[in-house]
């Protein structure tokens, strides 16, 4: 008998202290604090996929400027963020279509956008130019010619001499 007395009186005070932190949600409960992000992680774009493209935006031609190496952009959004230039890393959500609108990449899909340091060779020829004409914030259409691109070896899904079309947005640039 006595043993069973034990036994209860350990188990009602082991029960006892097995509620002694308050319940979730409970007005005394603090929600937990998010993690802090890693300074080299890539930001997160506030935009949702309802604002992204599904197909090269049909602009007409007076949308677009021309730069001397053959590079065809409009900008769609202009701001006064920090300038990309040759140096900075970047973070830049993008999607990639053939004219003919097939979609052959995306960075929102991955839901992370694509860095690089600018200048540095790490990107075909047509996003070094055409990611140096933005600040911050912006977006633009870019059609990058085969020579700009992948030329006459194509990449992967991007065949032989393919005209690319892009809608860039240029989520953060690092000074």
């Amino acid at each position: 008998m006595k043993k069973a007395t034990m036994l209860v009186a350990i188990l009602v005070a082991l029960l006892g202290c097995q509620n002694s932190q308050p319940e979730r949600g409970t007005q005394n409960s603090k929600p937990a604090e998010p993690p802090e992000p890693a300074a080299q992680q890539a930001p997160q774009s506030r935009e949702s996929m309802a604002d992204v493209p599904t197909a090269p935006l049909d602009l007409p031609d007076e949308a677009y400027e021309y730069s001397a190496s053959g590079l065809k952009y409009a900008i769609l959004e202009h701001t006064e963020g920090v300038k990309a230039e040759p140096g900075h890393r970047v973070a830049v959500h993008y999607v990639l279509w053939l004219p003919d609108g097939r979609t052959l990449d995306s960075s929102y899909q991955r839901g992370k956008p694509f860095e690089f340091v600018l200048g540095k060779g790490q990107v075909i020829p047509g996003w070094e130019e055409g990611i140096a004409l933005l600040h911050e914030g912006e977006r633009a259409q870019l059609v990058v010619p085969p020579e700009m691109g992948y030329g006459s070896r194509g990449m992967g899904p991007v065949p032989p001499n393919a005209t690319l079309v892009f809608y860039v947005h240029l989520v953060k640039v690092y000074p």
